[in-house]
């Protein structure tokens, strides 16, 4: 039986759900809105690729700190996977003392062209072909302070090996050491993890296990979109370590059973800071059609696309959009069969490879109206032409979503019902998070393992929009604590996304 205490719980767990007795759907909620631009990159040694950008909230600076990748332009039409691979990518760093407010401070570590004036924090001399950099500020307090804060990148170095899934390979994890998050050691460790690692690789420590967690790039055989033939697919790994040395065995995640098979080309896991346990991720979602096909002719762009097709093919074919999944054992996960970030209306740059690629982070906002809500930052890629010399550049735009608001149990006009499975639980009030329109309603009451309403704890009539709404029961919610129950809505043209008693 769950144990919930007092940590928040959310209606899209389909485990906390009984499915059966459960006529709710349990559907993605709302997709993202996109708000203003935050950043442009477009100085000298950011104008051709800026990516993969991680951020959170740093308590001894009292900032948001962003890193990011960033390499200068080369001629895309021009290029053959030799000169794709030479080494170009240095690593970056920005902040914001509110996260919408950015600089990129001039560090004055690493010369560009003679130019100390930069924000360069890892030069492209420490790295080979390297890239896919992200910053972890560690919370584990037996950190070393020297290690306090940890960035992971992907190099290619030393002789090819064999490796796990049977694609040789002599790509490595490489290993940067920080004291304050500006100055990191540019001789790197390698760790000691089997993988592509070609993708933002994630690390995370958790205090309920007192684990390093790490959630990266691999390859396995497979079958996959609209491929006849078997093919290398993309996907997620994951693995742990008490030391951050010493790693277990890597597995792919888990997902549901009956989730259909797709390229996962980034994770985007992150500890839901709401969640007590509960881990998420937005994973980029990689489709590549096997050719050219019609409907390409009629998308963005298509000079550029056909620029890039002639050099690198692959580019101008695969196409990128964003999804959600949760996990509370950080190894098993659901996985959402939709997408909730979309390329978008069609513009001169977008439903190119590469759309969707979410900054690592999540940060709480409130906008125009005191309304408090979730940030996310996304990186686009602009499409920039200097002669026929042709680059890219990027913008940062800043995404909004409700708190907690990724998936909900959701009834039509018609009404549907929710019960969950048998809970404990302990506190002395009851808060939800929910949705109706003005004629809609949820109805929430507290029943026995059985299915029968308790004794003032019968349906309380909820209507609104609110993210912690008290129910108002007449019993003593004390006197169930530790006792087990079971919650049960009656809805109509609303949703819900999570309780918590407290």
């Amino acid at each position: 039986m769950r144990n919930i205490g007092t940590k928040r719980q959310f209606f899209f767990n389909h485990a906390l759900l009984d499915l059966e007795k459960t006529t709710a759907n349990v559907q993605l909620s709302d997709k993202p809105v996109r708000r203003e631009k935050l950043m442009t990159f477009d100085e000298v040694w950011e104008n051709q690729k800026v990516s993969y950008p991680s951020f959170f909230y740093d308590e001894d600076v009292k900032k948001y700190r962003l890193y990011y990748c960033a390499s200068m332009r080369k001629d895309l039409t021009k290029l053959n996977e030799q000169e794709m691979d030479e080494p170009n990518m240095r690593f970056c760093y920005a902040e914001s003392e509110d996260g919408l407010n950015w600089v990129k401070p001039n560090l004055g570590l690493y010369d560009i062209n003679g130019d100390f004036n930069n924000n360069v924090i890892i030069p492209a001399y420490a790295g080979n072909t390297f890239d896919n950099f992200l910053v972890y500020k560690d919370i584990n307090p037996n950190c070393p302070p020297e290690e306090r804060y940890k960035g992971v990148a992907y190099d290619t170095r030393g002789e090819i090996t064999p490796r796990r899934s049977g694609m040789d390979s002599n790509r490595v994890l490489l290993y940067f050491k920080s004291a304050d998050g500006i100055h990191f050691d540019i001789e790197p460790e390698i760790l000691d993890i089997e993988g592509r690692f070609d993708t933002h690789n994630v690390i995370i420590w958790n205090p309920e296990d007192e684990l390093y967690h790490i959630y990266f790039r691999d390859v396995h055989a497979g079958y996959c979109f609209d491929y006849p033939d078997e093919v290398w697919v993309r996907d997620v790994y994951h693995a742990t370590s008490k030391d951050f040395r010493n790693w277990s065995e890597a597995e792919e995640l888990r997902y549901q059973d009956g989730a259909p098979a797709m390229q996962m080309y980034t994770s985007g896991v992150i500890p839901y800071y709401r969640g007590d346990g509960m881990w998420i991720g937005f994973p980029a979602r990689y489709f590549e059609h096997p050719q050219w096909i019609p409907n390409i002719d009629h998308l963005p762009a298509l000079k550029e696309r056909k620029d890039l097709h002639s050099a690198y093919p692959r580019c101008a074919v695969a196409f990128t959009d964003g999804g959600f999944m949760y996990s509370e054992n950080k190894v098993d996960w659901y996985r959402f069969d939709e997408a909730y970030f979309l390329p978008g209306p069609e513009n001169a740059d977008n439903w190119f490879y590469g759309d969707c690629y979410l900054a690592a982070g999540m940060m709480e906002t409130t906008n125009d109206f005191g309304e408090r809500e979730l940030s996310m930052i996304m990186p686009m890629a602009k499409w920039k032409r200097d002669g026929g010399f042709l680059t890219k550049y990027a913008e940062y735009y800043r995404y909004t979503m409700r708190i907690d608001g990724f998936a909900c149990a959701h009834a039509d006009g018609k009404g549907a019902g929710l019960l969950t499975k048998p809970f404990t639980f302990e506190g002395s009030k009851l808060e939800i998070n929910f949705r109706t329109s003005a004629g809609g309603f949820v109805k929430v009451a507290l029943t026995d393992e059985d299915g029968n309403v308790l004794e003032g704890f019968e349906e309380i009539r909820l209507f609104g929009d609110s993210i912690e709404r008290p129910v108002d029961f007449t019993g003593d919610l004390t006197a169930l604590n530790g006792k087990p129950v079971r919650m049960q809505l009656q809805m109509r043209d609303a949703d819900v996304y999570s309780f918590k008693f407290c």
